[in-house]
């Protein structure tokens, strides 16, 4: 799914994507990861003072950006469209494809093999959001950084963008507005 987020929510929870593990989209029912739109160039400001899982994040953002800046209290990256879509496609997506794989494992497959017992799902469930933040999103990271690798080692990633210039104006969509003429 794609979506665009207000300036407002932007400025309070800045995010490429996340995952709902819930969802109901007309008929149908599920998990589903949102990608967010974002103006160019995306400006990333973070503070100097980050935490241990902070840093490494920006340390992996840092080898996307376009540009890194440190002005003595805030480093700032600057994402062009490609280094954008190089974070959401083959960092931010997987990831969170990363969380879903571990809420299956840990919730969904267990549950299913005893259909019959909706209390069974619901400690599953609950048991899985009391575990530490940290455990959830270290599964997400190296489930993301395998995926990954294992793309690129196969060809399959990076690949060129896919705009449909012709299809887009058939839609009514301008195709400057996704970086296509």
């Amino acid at each position: 799914m794609l979506k665009q987020k207000t300036r407002k929510q932007n400025t309070i929870e800045p995010c490429w994507a996340s995952l709902y593990y819930a969802v109901d989209l007309g008929p149908v029912h599920g998990a589903a990861i949102y990608l967010y739109a974002n103006d160019y160039p995306l400006v990333s400001r973070w503070s100097k003072h980050l935490k241990v899982d902070c840093m490494q994040e920006l340390d992996r953002l840092e080898e996307e950006a376009d540009e890194s800046h440190f002005d003595g209290r805030h480093h700032r990256l600057t994402f062009g469209p490609e280094a954008v879509r190089k974070v959401q496609l083959y960092r931010s997506l997987a990831h969170e494809v990363g969380h879903l794989v571990h809420y299956q494992r840990e919730v969904d497959i267990p549950a299913k093999m005893d259909s019959e017992d909706l209390e069974l799902w619901e400690r599953l469930h609950d048991a899985f959001f009391c575990r530490a933040q940290r455990e959830r999103e270290d599964f997400a990271h190296r489930y993301s950084v395998t995926w990954r690798r294992r793309l690129v080692e196969q060809g399959i990633i990076p690949f060129d963008r896919q705009a449909d210039a012709e299809a887009m104006r058939a839609e009514g969509l301008d195709p400057s507005d996704f970086g296509s003429s």
